[in-house]
């Protein structure tokens, strides 16, 4: 009787206790109240509700819309899945519709309200706020197609992603928020906050770290410069938070990430907060025992921290790691680091000279949080005039550091003596270059397969003719140089090595990233070339595969971790050879994919189903002359 009456309105006898009335009631066809519509933003599902998940919690099926999937934006506000919209910024969200014309009206990296409840709790309204994003991932709309058996995509609007706004400008008047009389060191500290919309470089916004934000230090306010911690901020791909005085939250871009110290460069991006930055300026000498500083840290409450201390250690070698177990994050080692007489557990700070304020060194939980230990703070000088010299010349926001792609380790030099043959007359010379405190001698521990002319476990005993020790003679003989001569202790023998040519190490990090069937493709990092222990096969490496899609489906690893080598038996060596021969691929087409893995070497073949509809060629590269990423689809 119901499914010959669809459409059609009936009249039903009822009777509740001893009153009887009749109620008219439409027969609809179940498959209509399945959701037709669903909109994917920032990699997020939102669609109506389910009648089945309405009927099971008493919920009206026709006010708000449900979060499916939570994707990057939603996650980084905190916004769980399973929730369910109710507003939206000014735009009060009833059905599929006006969820899209809310977001529509937003613009992106616009910070808007976000009102919700939760399944379980309807009655009560969640509130948080949220960042619009509509360039790392597609904002479009999806409608059943009933006579095709097929979901029919459609991009909601046209985005300008060059020109985001940013709530980041104070209105016109506004007064500056320091007084003279507050302005401290700690007013140069800000907060800064890092999320990671795609998992690159073996580094994800998702993966657990020691806490979930970091201190910054401005150290230019003309120009917004903030040095902050590369364990927190480990990529120049994703999204900068900076609080200031913990008053302003503004937006910021990484122009810096320096490829062998622990520090990344951020530039805030706006030039009307110059009367509201506080900076401190980097002191050229570094930090010696014995020193005394004046500490001036945030806690993980983010209340201030005051000490005074001295000096008590140094140490040119630590051993930490930045993502457990993954080989394509890269581990920096070769960076001093000293350590302060007071303990303390916060989120980080920095140590000033007593007599002229200046920074001696930066205080980065780099490996330890109970204990206050400072990176050298002169290293960042170099990479800052750079830097300044870029901006006022207008010139690209790209930075290359040349070095030799080598990772050093210290042998003792007594053992150096007995066990491996060092003479009495390099005994002399290395010690007149040692300080009071440290008997120790540099040797490589591991090499890019490019380092041919020096070998592992090579002590160096000096470069270009002087004596090395310490690694801020080695960094400052070979850095930016073409090629160096070493003399090195090779099996008991002194050898004179020359023209060992350095090579130019990038400090964008990855700058060009395709998603393809699921997979994130990417530039090796220096991780995987220390890693794989030979020359490279290739220069596509799969660091990450997507749930659900159609690489998920062919079996390959979740977590990536091999080398692309071949497509439908073509060679492939470049990301740039998928552009050129995307193109050859046809929809739905099996695609024939070679790997090699990066732990193991083994060569494995997955056959993949290509979906050029549902998962397409999506390509986001960083343009260098304001250090922003450009997202765009290749091939639908």
């Amino acid at each position: 009787c119901l499914n010959s009456s669809i459409g059609n309105v009936l009249n039903l006898g009822m009777r509740r206790g001893n009153d009887r009335f009749v109620a008219k009631a439409l027969v609809q066809d179940f498959a209509c109240l399945v959701p037709s519509s669903l909109i994917e933003v920032s990699n997020s599902l939102i669609h109506p509700l389910e009648y089945s998940v309405a009927l099971y919690y008493n919920l009206p099926c026709s006010k708000g819309v449900f979060l499916a999937s939570q994707g990057y934006m939603f996650k980084v506000a905190g916004i769980p899945a399973g929730s369910i919209i109710r507003q939206l910024g000014r735009f009060t969200i009833l059905d599929i519709d006006d969820f899209q014309k809310a977001v529509v009206g937003h613009k992106n990296g616009e910070r808007v309200s976000v009102r919700y409840t939760l399944l379980n709790s309807f009655g009560q309204m969640f509130q948080r706020s949220l960042i619009i994003d509509k360039l790392w991932f597609p904002f479009q709309r999806a409608d059943r197609d009933d006579a095709r058996g097929k979901w029919k995509y459609i991009p909601c609007e046209a985005l300008n992603v060059s020109k985001p706004c940013f709530s980041n400008t104070l209105p016109r008047g506004t007064k500056p928020m320091l007084q003279n009389s507050k302005i401290t060191p700690l007013s140069a500290l800000v907060l800064v906050q890092f999320s990671m919309p795609i998992p690159i470089d073996g580094e994800y916004s998702e993966e657990k770290k020691l806490v979930e934000s970091c201190v910054g230090v401005v150290v230019d306010a003309f120009w917004g410069l903030i040095i902050c911690e590369r364990y927190q901020v480990p990529s120049t791909l994703g999204d900068v938070k900076v609080v200031i005085n913990g008053i302003l939250s503004v937006r910021a871009v990484v122009v810096f990430v320096h490829p062998f110290q622990p520090f990344s460069v951020l530039k805030l991006e706006t030039s009307d907060l110059e009367n509201n930055l506080v900076e401190l300026k980097v002191s050229q000498n570094a930090a010696c025992i014995g020193d005394s500083y004046d500490y001036f840290g945030l806690s993980l409450k983010q209340s201030a921290i005051i000490q005074r201390g001295v000096c008590v250690t140094t140490s040119e070698n630590v051993y930490m790691k930045t993502s457990p177990n993954k080989r394509e994050a890269f581990v920096p080692k070769n960076f001093e680091y000293f350590v302060g007489t007071q303990a303390t557990n916060g989120l980080g700070g920095v140590f000033l000279d007593p007599v002229n304020n200046s920074i001696r060194g930066f205080n980065f939980h780099f490996f330890r949080m109970d204990i206050v230990s400072g990176m050298q703070a002169y290293i960042v000088l170099p990479i800052l005039e750079d830097i300044r010299l870029a901006l006022n010349e207008k010139k690209p926001m790209s930075f290359n550091i040349n070095t030799l792609g080598i990772q050093l380790d210290f042998k003792p030099l007594a053992v150096c003596i007995d066990s491996y043959g060092l003479t009495k007359e390099w005994t002399l010379k290395l010690l007149e270059a040692m300080d009071n405190y440290h008997r120790n001698i540099l040797c490589v521990a591991v090499k890019l397969p490019s380092v041919d002319k020096l070998c592992e476990n090579d002590i160096i005993l000096a470069i270009n003719g002087e004596p090395v020790v310490q690694l801020r003679d080695y960094h400052r003989l070979v850095e930016n140089q073409p090629e160096v001569c070493a003399t090195v202790l090779r099996n008991g023998e002194e050898v004179d090595v020359r023209g060992i040519e350095t090579r130019s190490f990038s400090g964008d990090g990855t700058s060009h990233v395709l998603l393809f069937s699921g997979m994130v493709l990417q530039k090796p990092t220096i991780g995987v070339n220390f890693s794989f222990g030979a020359q490279l096969p290739s220069e596509i490496f799969v660091t990450h595969i997507y749930p659900g899609s159609p690489a998920a489906a062919a079996k390959m690893p979740k977590s990536g971790g091999f080398l692309l080598t071949e497509i439908n038996g073509i060679k492939m060596k470049a990301l740039d050879d998928i552009l050129d021969t995307i193109h050859t691929l046809e929809h739905a087409g099996h695609l024939e994919i070679l790997g090699i893995s990066i732990r193991n070497g083994d060569t494995s073949s997955f056959k993949v189903v290509s979906d050029s509809e549902l998962w397409p060629l999506r390509e986001m590269f960083r343009d260098p002359t304001n250090g922003k990423w450009i997202v765009q689809t290749i091939f639908k």
